[in-house]
């Protein structure tokens, strides 16, 4: 569980900005193996959280309001390169159980958007494969189960210049 950045959304010059929330709560759930001291594979699924956007624009003649909202999951398989820092100290205390590590991997990105322009829906979406990276720090509380915290970047997220989304956000965890 965590904290996503979104990439800031693109208000149009002139539009008056309602809400621009650009950042959610992110759930993520994976499965590894460490093959060795120094690497591991992953496999893993994250609800990315949403993006909340909301704006008018009064163009003359006649203006319009609208919410968007944006919503994204990925499927992601990394390998992790793993710096045990007990090994690398020699020490046999608390940071024997310490390890930094860098993750690189794929991902299948989903992105669901929701906008509703003067009270008229519109769903699109888009999907695509990202190169995925991240680093992060472990504790092994046990031989068998580690806590870890990381911070992992899913790239761009969709394609603005597609009819079926018309967004691309850039999102982090």
């Amino acid at each position: 569980m965590g904290q996503s950045d979104i990439g800031a959304y693109e208000f149009s010059p002139g539009e008056t900005i309602v809400r621009n929330d650009d950042s959610d709560t992110v759930y993520n759930v994976f499965v590894g193996w460490r093959i060795n001291d120094y690497w591991a594979v992953t496999a893993g699924y994250a609800d990315l959280g949403a993006l909340n956007a909301a704006g008018s624009f009064d163009g003359g003649e006649g203006g319009y309001s609208y919410t968007d909202r944006i919503e994204a999951t990925a499927f992601d398989a990394s390998l992790i390169g793993i710096l045990p820092l007990g090994k690398a100290s020699g020490s046999e205390g608390f940071l024997s159980r310490v390890s930094l590590f860098a993750q690189l991997g794929v991902a299948q990105v989903d992105q669901d958007i929701l906008y509703v322009e003067d009270g008229e829906p519109w769903n699109g979406g888009d999907s695509g494969t990202n190169l995925v990276y991240g680093l992060g720090i472990n504790v092994d509380l046990t031989d068998n189960f580690g806590l870890h915290v990381r911070w992992f970047d899913y790239g761009d997220i969709g394609d603005r210049n597609s009819e079926n989304s018309g967004h691309e956000q850039g999102w982090a965890a």
